[in-house]
């Protein structure tokens, strides 16, 4: 993975489970980290439901390879959400294809 494409810093978020003050399970993240990372924007769209204009947007992220990343991550770049799809596995064990959509809120 060439060095030059990552031209991007992402803080990798894990999704855990904590109790709160009442003993109740809550769902919460907790930072992996910060890295390097290529973005790409692969499509967009933009509807309106509900009286509110929705957008989506599908990008892929390329990283170092890294084991404690699943499906259940979220990513944080240039302070917009992205809910991990999917992860792909490039070359053997050289770097991660993080296929996200950006959360709307």
């Amino acid at each position: 993975m060439r060095a030059g494409k990552l031209d991007r810093i992402i803080t990798l978020r894990s999704r855990v489970q904590t109790k709160n003050d009442f003993g109740e399970m809550e769902e919460s993240f907790k930072d992996l980290g910060k890295v390097w990372a290529e973005k790409r924007d692969l499509r967009g769209n933009e509807r309106f439901v509900a009286q509110q204009t929705v957008g989506r947007v599908d990008t892929v992220f390329r990283i170092r390879h890294r084991t404690d990343i699943s499906s259940l991550s979220e990513l944080i770049c240039d302070e917009e959400n992205y809910e991990i799809q999917g992860i792909l596995e490039l070359g053997r064990r050289e770097g991660l294809e993080l296929q996200a959509r950006r959360r709307s809120e």
